[in-house]
């Protein structure tokens, strides 16, 4: 009896720690919100981080003090000019979001621009919960991560409405307003539906200008002028690496770089921006990165596979059991995953005449690899003059 009793004081002694800890934090959290007057909370399935840089530039650019944290692949944060790589020890976590108030708030920052972290509608919740921001941004949505959200837009929409603030503003492009609008009400916020920038203010990449609008609309409403902020956001874009030239064997190859596009709707805009910019009329060579954790992206990009005129499909990354029966008829498709020694030289040596290579599906690890090649031995085109 004594020892059930021990044991219950125990857990009540434990519990009184956790809510203690809890209060403690939710306090700490409310302090840096008063530290920083400006939060804002970038979502969507494609261009989050390019926002996020926009945003940092183009607020800059106004006289404002921004602090911006990216996640991804290579998650940092932005601030004075300076990028600093946040380490993680264990997978990605949203109580980061506590790390960047806490550097902001430190920093004596007036913005804090981050990207919601979370997939799964809760944790969306979750994230927003630790920033209390005032504006939202939804960048667009596509055939993304369709295990957690389904197919369908609506779907898709409902899935990413988790992170909407409550009472605050809630920037989107207006082809985007319908699906989201009901969401946005039900927080008590309000859309801003941005319409697409004028010539002077886009740059001739439909992927990349659908994001500039966005950047400018927030900024135009912070009280920065579109004509201030554009500059500093074009130099921003300049930095964006999307194509490059390699030679091999006395062939020139040219590389799109989709690997971070994630859904085939963003890869298609990409790839459809690049031909009609370039005019290459080469024959197109894939290379697909696989990862298991994201091995939905198989079925999402089935389609779009089909729309693009391939000769030839090279798979890296993780194995999977469905890459076995990946086959074409309009494409040959030739299976590297699972390879230990990744030889991205041997793949560009193979070619034996110019092509158009279209890299996508997923940045991680091989696709990383590859890419980090192709910086070292090509070179970067510029798209943006």
């Amino acid at each position: 009896m004594i020892i059930i009793f021990l044991n219950w004081g125990i857990i009540f002694i434990l519990i009184i720690i956790f809510l203690g800890i809890k209060t403690l934090e939710k306090i700490r959290v409310k302090k840096y919100w008063g530290d920083i007057p400006l939060r804002i909370h970038v979502n969507g399935t494609r261009g989050k981080s390019t926002v996020v840089r926009f945003l940092v530039s183009g607020l800059g650019s106004g006289g404002y003090k921004v602090i911006g944290k990216t996640t991804g692949e290579i998650p940092e944060l932005q601030i004075n000019g300076e990028k600093i790589p946040i380490h993680r020890r264990a997978p990605a976590n949203i109580k980061e979001q506590v790390t960047a108030l806490r550097k902001g708030a430190i920093s004596g920052v007036d913005v804090l621009v981050t990207e919601c972290m979370a997939i799964n509608p809760e944790l969306q919740k979750a994230s927003e919960s630790f920033l209390g921001s005032q504006i939202g941004i939804i960048t667009g949505f596509g055939p993304d991560h369709i295990d957690v959200y389904g197919e369908s837009s609506e779907k898709i929409s409902e899935g990413l409405s988790g992170f909407i603030p409550k009472e605050g503003k809630v920037f989107l492009m207006e082809n985007d307003l319908p699906f989201f609008r009901e969401n946005i009400a039900d927080r008590n916020s309000e859309a801003v539906a941005v319409s697409w920038a004028n010539s002077e203010e886009i740059i001739g990449l439909n992927h990349i200008d659908k994001n500039i609008s966005l950047a400018l609309g927030v900024c135009e409403y912070l009280g920065v002028p579109r004509e201030k902020a554009f500059p500093a956001i074009k130099e921003e874009a300049k930095k964006i690496n999307l194509l490059y030239k390699i030679k091999a064997n006395g062939s020139a190859h040219l590389i799109i770089n989709a690997f971070s596009a994630n859904d085939p709707e963003s890869t298609l805009n990409l790839y459809q921006d690049i031909e009609e910019k370039e005019e290459p009329n080469l024959p197109l060579l894939g290379i697909f990165n696989n990862r298991n954790d994201r091995s939905f992206r198989l079925k999402t990009f089935a389609r779009f596979l089909e729309m693009l005129p391939f000769r030839e499909i090279i798979i890296i990354g993780d194995y999977h059991r469905h890459l076995k029966n990946w086959k074409s008829e309009k494409y040959r498709v030739k299976n590297m995953t699972g390879e230990t020694k990744f030889m991205p030289k041997e793949i560009i040596r193979s070619l034996e005449s110019d092509h158009l290579i279209l890299c996508f599906g997923n940045y991680h690890k091989k696709g990383r690899a590859f890419i980090d090649f192709i910086e070292q031995e090509g070179k970067k085109c510029n798209l943006i003059s």
